[in-house]
């Protein structure tokens, strides 16, 4: 299948996930009964797992033999200066609801550049801006590729390490909620995790990156993309009272469902690539227009359907405008460059 196939049927992919990052920071399975909580968490455990492996698969797409060469070592690198510069940039853009948090929590001014900065490069995210965790985790990540590329040029090494870290993110996860400590290690771990990095969740992009550039190399055939997404939901299910085991599932579900959904037969057109553009409007500005709504309209901090339903909707007439604005600004730098 042709890479330009691929994207459209990624950029499609990144649209629905966006929205359901949307979902998951504004709950509107709290306005529908009970017993649609746990599915609506199984189905949101999918969305930042497909930005990781798109980010991977299409970097994968690029890269030449040797995985070492210079020219993916220039390519790396400059998509970690992209994602720092955006991250930095939405860092500061949501720098105000931080401040307002930090004040009404009654910290002083060293206490909260304290915590600002912790939770800035160990903990990617700060108040109402949890949705920038996917960059920070991006950008170490790939700083891990790069470097193990440009000192050993193995791919294996890189996937081993992914292997790793994710065992890691995982085990750190199930410390924080349950303290699962194996024998012989310290009772300390947990509590070092607690006041470092929070939980394993950092760790995620170290692992769904560097498997993102290996199905760019090694796309399964959708039957069995197909059987690994059922396997690995009925196995999370099954083992969903063990959380490493049935985390381990959920990854093999993720990467199940990012396989069959790069085969979905799609042309490019420009519709799809406008949907790629929309989906980073949303992820990123869907906070800010949630603030917005819940203040407007007087209700205080609120999940539930009409959050969903009302945030939706702002943030996508906000890509639209962006759309709009982005494609009257083209055509009056062509007509420019034509009279010049």
């Amino acid at each position: 299948m042709r890479s330009t196939h691929q994207n459209a049927a990624l950029n499609v992919g990144k649209f629905v996930m966006a929205l359901l990052v949307v979902a998951i920071h504004t709950r509107p399975a709290d306005s529908l009964p009970p017993a649609f909580g746990p599915l609506f968490d199984s189905v949101s455990r999918f969305a930042v797992p497909f930005f990781f492996l798109c980010t991977g698969f299409l970097l994968g797409q690029r890269m030449e033999q040797p995985a070492g060469c210079a020219r993916n070592l220039d390519m790396l690198k400059l998509r970690i200066k992209k994602l720092t510069g955006l991250y930095l940039f939405w860092t500061v853009l949501y720098l105000p609801p931080a401040v307002l948090h930090y004040r009404d929590m009654g910290l002083t001014f060293r206490a909260a550049a304290g915590m600002y900065l912790r939770w800035l490069f160990l903990v990617d995210e700060h108040y109402n801006s949890w949705m920038l965790w996917y960059l920070l985790s991006s950008i170490y990540g790939l700083c891990m590729i790069f470097l193990i590329l440009k000192f050993t040029g193995s791919e294996r090494l890189v996937w081993a390490c992914g292997l790793v870290c994710m065992a890691l993110s995982l085990w750190f996860d199930a410390l924080i909620d349950g303290g699962v400590i194996p024998p012989g290690i310290p009772g300390q771990v947990d509590r070092l995790v607690d006041a470092t990095i929070l939980n394993g969740r950092l760790l995620r992009g170290f692992f769904y990156l560097p498997f993102g550039m290996l199905l760019a190399k090694r796309l399964p055939r959708p039957a069995a993309a197909a059987a690994l997404l059922a396997a690995g939901l009925a196995g999370a299910w099954a083992l969903r009272a063990v959380p490493m085991a049935g985390g381990l599932c959920f990854v093999a579900a993720d990467l199940g469902l990012f396989a069959l959904t790069a085969q979905l037969p799609l042309r490019d057109r420009p519709f799809f690539r406008a949907l790629r553009t929309a989906s980073s409007v949303v992820y990123f500005t869907h906070m800010y227009l949630w603030m917005f709504w819940y203040t407007v309209t007087g209700r205080g901090l609120t999940y539930g359907m009409p959050a969903f339903l009302w945030t939706t909707g702002l943030s996508l007439l906000a890509a639209a405008l962006y759309l709009a604005l982005r494609a009257a600004w083209g055509r009056r730098s062509a007509r420019l460059k034509a009279a010049a």
